[in-house]
């Protein structure tokens, strides 16, 4: 599809944060585990905070991640969107008013559902949800 083809850089960038913020999650199990394996054991104080910090820099990092994958998703989403309802529109306009005479109402009206029906597919949060 052409259009995939101009969203190439934008598909990789999704591509690249998907194994980022699946890090992110990963490390946090460790980081628990080490709080109460280390810290809570030996009684440090100071290895508890620096485990805290850590998970709250990759709290952030990870918010800022999904910030940056749900944009790249509402961009591509956009242009998806965008796209097909031009080249429909256009098809529909190069038709002659004799295909609009022999046709009924409700094959253009399944038409317009079956777009609608592709755009919430791939517009769908649930193709990268964690």
């Amino acid at each position: 599809m052409p259009l995939f083809k101009t969203l190439q850089k934008i598909i990789y960038q999704l591509f690249i944060s998907l194994p980022v913020g699946l890090a992110i999650q990963f490390t946090f199990t460790f980081l628990t585990q080490s709080i109460v394996d280390v810290g809570v054991n030996n009684r440090d104080i100071q290895f508890i905070y620096l485990i805290l910090i850590a998970q709250l820099v990759l709290f952030v990092s990870q918010t800022l991640v999904n910030i940056f994958r749900d944009w790249v998703m509402l961009h591509i989403n956009g242009r998806f969107q965008i796209k097909v309802v031009s080249d429909f529109l256009f098809k529909m306009l190069k038709l002659t008013v004799s295909f609009f005479d022999i046709r009924n109402k409700g094959e253009h009206l399944q038409r317009i559902t079956d777009h609608k029906r592709i755009q919430s597919f791939v517009s769908s949060q649930d193709i990268y949800e964690k």
